[in-house]
């Protein structure tokens, strides 16, 4: 098996990239989800039930030709969900195999402090309920750790349905790091792709 972590490559999207990628987004959503699939009645029970499920379902490994193997476990599901918690994450969560399988990657980059960590970001439209959004999939690789992409982290942004609803471009923040600079480069790369037509 080839040394991915060696071999992954820093990426940065071209203006076609950047073309498909808008067109891909505003395209047919690659997984619709129920609205209230789990409830954030508390942070602890929502945490519990999210645990509950994913044992249920077990744990996956989804093989990509362009990054490799990337690993959906409890493990993965728990650290995303040590952030915070809100409903559309909640909500989310059935549809993150299939935005990991089916989504584009928009940004590989190496950990910002120097630490042997890749990121890589996976995005692709979703549906809660009747309300289409940009799943964001937080992947990481440490060096020396089997050589596969683990869930770090998700995030679910804007309702595509709405005209007027744009992505602001955040503060330009570092790939990796506290969960505001992570939001603010995704808000960011989310910002270029969805303003590339304008």
């Amino acid at each position: 098996m080839k040394d991915n972590f060696e071999t992954l490559k820093e990426k940065r999207l071209t203006h076609e990239e950047k073309v498909e990628i808008h067109d891909f987004l505003c395209g047919k959503p690659v997984k619709k989800v129920k609205k209230g699939f789990i409830i954030a009645e508390s942070n602890k029970m929502a945490k519990d039930k999210t645990l509950k499920w994913i044992e249920l379902i077990g744990d996956k490994t989804i093989f990509r030709e362009d990054i490799g193997e990337v690993v959906f476990s409890r493990a993965g599901v728990k650290s995303s969900f040590e952030h915070r918690i809100y409903q559309n994450k909640l909500d989310a969560l059935p549809a993150i195999p299939d935005a990991i399988k089916k989504g584009k990657v928009v940004d590989i980059s190496n950990d910002f402090d120097g630490k042997p960590i890749k990121n890589t970001l996976i995005v692709a439209p979703i549906q809660i309920g009747e309300n289409v959004k940009i799943l964001t999939v937080r992947l990481r690789m440490i060096k020396g750790q089997d050589n596969k992409f683990y869930l770090h982290d998700i995030f679910v942004m804007r309702d595509m349905k709405k005209k007027g609803n744009a992505v602001k471009a955040g503060s330009a923040g570092k790939p990796v790091g506290e969960s505001s600079k992570s939001i603010a480069h995704i808000k960011n790369i989310l910002h270029d792709i969805l303003s590339v037509k304008n």
